[in-house]
C-alpha cells in the first residue's frame, strides 16, 4: 500500500471510477462541471442548471460517522505562500498563482476533523469543504493530464451512476482518501505542467473537439481554484468560525 501523503492522517489509496473526466462548464459552477463529464462519455448533453432540490438541499445534512472522528485529518502546516515573482515573466506568475491556491486550500481544510470536512454547513446548499476538494481533485486530472498530455484518466468521483458524485457523494468515511487523492494528484499535475514548457502551440489533447493551448489552461485553472475558493471561505467559517485569505 503506497504511503499517504505527509500530513494526512489515516489515509488510504484512492479508487477509481469507470467514467472519463470531462470538461467545466464555466458558466454553470459546482453543479456544471460533472453533469459535462458525463454528457462528453454519453453524447447527451444534461442542462447544468435543472438540479432539483434533494436531501442537502433543505438542511444541512449530517455525514455518515468515521473512525476519524474528532481527529483533524490535516494538521495546521505553515503558512508559506508570498507574493512571489511580483516582476516575473508569464509563466513563473501563472505557476505562482496557481500553486498559492492550491496551497490556499489545504489551509483552509487544515485542522477539521472527517465530519467536519464533509458537513453542508451553508444549506440549501450541497456543498461541503470535502466536496469542493474532491471536485478539484477531478479538475485537475482533466485539465493537466487528460487534456494537456492526452491521457486516458479515471474518474475518481464522478460517474455515468453519479454525475455529480464529486459534490453529492462526499462522507467523512471517505474523507482521508479523498484527501490524500487530491495531494496525491497535484503531485501528478505539477509535474505534468512543469514538463510542458510552450504556452503558446496547441496541446497534445482537446477541449470538446477543440485545440487549446497551455496558457489557456492555466488562466482557466487560476479563475476556477479562485471562484472555488469563495465557496471554501464561506464553508469553513460555518463550520468552526475561522476567517482569513
Amino acid at each position: 500500500m503506497p504511503e499517504s501523503p505527509p500530513g494526512v492522517k489515516g489515509a488510504c489509496p484512492p479508487t477509481s471510477g469507470t467514467g472519463q473526466p470531462g470538461d467545466q462548464e464555466e458558466d454553470a459552477g459546482l453543479a456544471g462541471t460533472s453533469r459535462a463529464r458525463t454528457a462528453d462519455r454519453s453524447g447527451t448533453a444534461q442542462n447544468p442548471l435543472a438540479r432539483g432540490p434533494g436531501p442537502c438541499h433543505s438542511a444541512a445534512v449530517t455525514p455518515p460517522s468515521s473512525p476519524d472522528a474528532g481527529r483533524p485529518l490535516l494538521d495546521d502546516p505553515e503558512d508559506t505562500r508570498s507574493d512571489g515573482p511580483t516582476t516575473g515573466g508569464e509563466r513563473a506568475v501563472l505557476d505562482h498563482w496557481l500553486d498559492l491556491y492550491r496551497e490556499t486550500l489545504l489551509l483552509k481544510v487544515a485542522g477539521l476533523d472527517a465530519e467536519q470536512l464533509a458537513r453542508r454547513s451553508v444549506p440549501p446548499s450541497s456543498l461541503s469543504l470535502l466536496g469542493v476538494l474532491r471536485h478539484l481533485t477531478e479538475v485537475e486530472a482533466y485539465w493537466l493530464r487528460e487534456v494537456l498530455l492526452d491521457e486516458d484518466v479515471p474518474d475518481l468521483h464522478c460517474t455515468q451512476a453519479s454525475p455529480d458524485g464529486d459534490i453529492e457523494d462526499a462522507t467523512a468515511a471517505t474523507a482521508a482518501a479523498d484527501l490524500a487523492a487530491y495531494r496525491a494528484e497535484v503531485v501528478r499535475t505539477r509535474a505534468a505542467a512543469a514538463a510542458w514548457t510552450d504556452l503558446d502551440g496547441p496541446v497534445a489533447g482537446q477541449r470538446r473537439g477543440r485545440p487549446v493551448n497551455l496558457r489557456w489552461i492555466l488562466v482557466h485553472l487560476v479563475e476556477e481554484y479562485a471562484r472555488h475558493l469563495g465557496h471554501v471561505d464561506l464553508l469553513r467559517e460555518a463550520v468552526d468560525g475561522r476567517t482569513g485569505y
